[in-house]
């Protein structure tokens, strides 16, 4: 077939081809090969010119940047590098002749904290991970790629489980890989004995010492801790302390026993700098003398008259207990086993919820509310005993307390007339016991104290306060109840 007639070829084609002899389609064809030969051979050359390009340059204390730059010039080969790096390395002495460029970096590297990788024409320069950095001083030879798994507890594989290389002080380097969906993983360049941690979300993290094959690790769930809300109750609702916008302070039973077993009032005011306890001096030692009580200053003007000692303090602040509005003798009263946690509402949003009662603030007690269904009885003894410092008294061994007996009746006195109260204060043992018993059962009444009270809980108990002083002239007790002095 003639391709002649098949294809209208360029006039040039044809001027070229006709005086040679040949066909059109032939003389296009050895053009083709002829351009393929030419560019492939000037290709391989300009290669083989670079790969034998060779150096010839000598320096003496130069930095390394500069020795870097020289050698872009010289091979034409592009670096990668951190300024930082770079400031570490020392300064670079070295005197090279006709050499090529892989067999110059050596010389120049050589003792230098830095290291290459060589890609194409690009020369990447990072710092060195040195083996002895890692955990004291470790073998750094060690260069088998390290490889293990990691799974659950149900030996499950966990994707993506963080593997960090551990310094000599055990904390995090940048050295670090994760493993894959199959739960391996693979660190290279590590030194053998170097500290490993792994970590995963929700499991408990472990240290593990680098070895060739660690095979397989598994990592336990961790223990949820759940976060303690505060709540504030305040009497009629429970909010939680994080939502609510009044001015509050919430305090616990066992904060309460802490600092104090006398009774709740003495205890917080312990603990709450704005609750304020009045002393009455005017009321002496008398155990039934209720106490004054300051949370929002004073509201009303008091007098000393008769009406307004047997009435109520009018800027006493308003007692809640269980949901219900209590006297305050109810809470002096109140055996501090059975509070649970008391809330005092101090600004204008109590006012909200008990209108002008809580203008004075609000004292919200909420106390242990016994199980429905069961009974269960509970007896606490709170006693104290106070002795005499005799630290200070310089006394008298058997001879002079001899010669002081015989001195005496030389100076006898009537001792109907006159008595030595010197010795009353050290003759007995100051006592107090207060003893609480407590009887819980069904759920629809609560009796408590001297008190009764009905509401969803059950609770029984008996308060007795008994103070004793005794002297070698007379005898003195109290008993306290809601009805009067004893």
């Amino acid at each position: 077939m003639d391709y002649n007639l098949l294809v209208k070829w360029p006039r040039h084609l044809q001027r070229f081809a006709q005086p040679l002899g040949i066909n059109l389609l032939t003389y296009y064809q050895l053009t083709m090969r002829l351009t393929l030969f030419l560019t492939l051979f000037f290709t391989l050359e300009a290669t083989a010119y670079s790969h034998a390009q060779k150096i010839t340059m000598e320096v003496k204390n130069a930095s390394m940047k500069s020795v870097l730059q020289e050698l872009r010039k010289k091979s034409g080969y592009a670096f990668i590098y951190n300024d930082n790096d770079l400031d570490k390395a020392a300064s670079v002495s070295v005197k090279i002749s006709d050499k090529e460029l892989l067999e110059v970096l050596p010389l120049i590297f050589a003792g230098q904290p830095l290291t290459y990788s060589v890609r194409d024409k690009l020369i990447n320069i990072t710092a060195k991970r040195l083996g002895n950095s890692l955990n004291g001083e470790l073998n750094s030879n060690f260069q088998e790629p390290i490889r293990g798994r990691i799974v659950d507890e149900k030996k499950e594989p966990l994707v993506g489980a963080t593997i960090f290389v551990l310094d000599k002080d055990g904390k995090r380097t940048n050295r670090q890989t994760a493993s894959d969906r199959d739960g391996n993983f693979q660190l290279i360049g590590v030194a053998e004995g170097a500290q490993l941690e792994v970590s995963y979300l929700g499991h408990t993290p472990i240290k593990i010492a680098a070895r060739a094959q660690l095979g397989t690790i598994t990592l336990t769930p961790q223990a949820t801790q759940m976060k303690e809300v505060g709540v504030v109750a305040t009497g009629m609702t429970v909010r939680d302390k994080e939502t609510f916008t009044g001015a509050a302070s919430v305090y616990l039973g066992k904060e309460l026993k802490a600092v104090g077993n006398v009774n709740v009032i003495q205890s917080l005011r312990s603990l709450d700098p704005s609750f304020l306890l009045i002393e009455n001096n005017l009321a002496g030692s008398n155990p039934n003398v209720l106490p004054t009580i300051e949370l929002r200053g004073q509201t009303s003007i008091t007098t000393q008259s008769l009406r307004d000692e047997f009435s109520d303090d009018p800027n006493q602040p308003l007692f809640i207990l269980d949901g219900f509005e209590a006297t305050l003798r109810t809470i002096v009263d109140l055996d501090m086993n059975r509070v649970s946690s008391i809330t005092v509402l101090k600004d204008a949003a109590s006012t909200a919820i008990y209108g002008s009662r809580a203008s004075n603030g609000v004292i919200v007690v909420e106390t242990i509310q016994p199980k429905a269904g069961q009974i269960r009885l509970g007896y606490t003894t709170d006693m104290t005993m106070e002795l005499p410092d005799l630290s200070g008294y310089n006394m008298m061994n058997a001879a002079e307390k001899l010669q002081s007996r015989i001195s005496a009746y030389a100076k006898a006195h009537d001792i109907l007339l006159q008595q030595n109260w010197m010795s009353a204060t050290l003759r007995n043992i100051v006592e107090a016991a207060k003893v609480n018993i407590g009887l819980e059962g069904s759920d629809r009444i609560k009796v408590e104290g001297p008190d009764v009270e009905l509401g969803p809980q059950a609770a029984l108990s008996f308060s007795l306060v008994l103070h004793e002083l005794l002297t070698n002239a007379s005898k003195y007790g109290a008993l306290a109840n809601s009805d009067g002095y004893i």
